[in-house]
């Protein structure tokens, strides 16, 4: 669940005294968690957003029913999280403000099953950030995770190789979704993929 803070103290010293005094509104920051109970609807509402904006037109009626039973569905997403799947969430929080930016599940610690940022914010590292947690998950789950695979949409290839990714075959077409199969290949496990809070907070704006 999303908490937020409405305001900031700030310790201000003067030469007489001390003054609390309220600071303005808390500045809007990144945060990268765990998806939690009760999460499933806000994140297949996300999902079913962004991908009936942004991926849907590229596929035939068949594809997109096919992907919304998956990727749009709560309880399918409330089932495959208490099996073999996990899904991390960034959030936007601020005053007053707590809003789910963008999603990543992966399946066995090594295929991504869905990675959705909300357009307005993309390009502004969430998508890379969100893997970077991912990987340090898996590596937690299965230190011996060694590459990374996903079966990306046509309009998501160049945005996936900016990961780092390459495809591994042509596009290719199941039960009307359109894919292009791609790897990334994980380099020996580093300080900073070592587990740590996924709380972190990342300035935003």
């Amino acid at each position: 669940m999303c908490v937020t803070r409405r305001w900031a103290i700030i310790l201000v010293l003067t030469s007489h005294t001390q003054v609390f005094q309220i600071a303005h509104e808390m500045r809007p920051a990144l945060y990268y968690r765990g998806m939690e109970p009760g999460d499933e609807q806000t994140v297949a509402t996300l999902v079913s957003r962004i991908f009936l904006e942004t991926v849907a037109p590229l596929y035939p009626q068949e594809g997109v029913a096919e992907f919304l039973r998956y990727g749009a569905n709560p309880e399918a997403i409330r089932l495959r999280s208490q099996e073999d799947h996990f899904v991390l969430l960034a959030e936007v929080r601020g005053a007053e403000l707590c809003q789910l930016v963008g999603v990543i599940e992966m399946r066995q610690c090594r295929h991504i099953s869905l990675l959705f940022v909300d357009p307005p914010f993309q390009r502004r590292g969430i998508a890379r950030e969100l893997m970077r947690q991912c990987i340090k998950r898996c590596r937690m789950l299965q230190p011996c995770t060694d590459e990374i695979t996903v079966n990306a949409s046509p309009n998501a290839v160049a945005a996936y190789e900016r990961l780092g990714f390459r495809a591994t075959s042509t596009q290719q077409q199941v039960n009307g979704i359109s894919f292009v199969p791609m790897v990334l290949t994980l380099a020996p496990s580093s300080a900073a993929d070592q587990p740590g809070t996924m709380s972190t907070p990342r300035p935003h704006g």
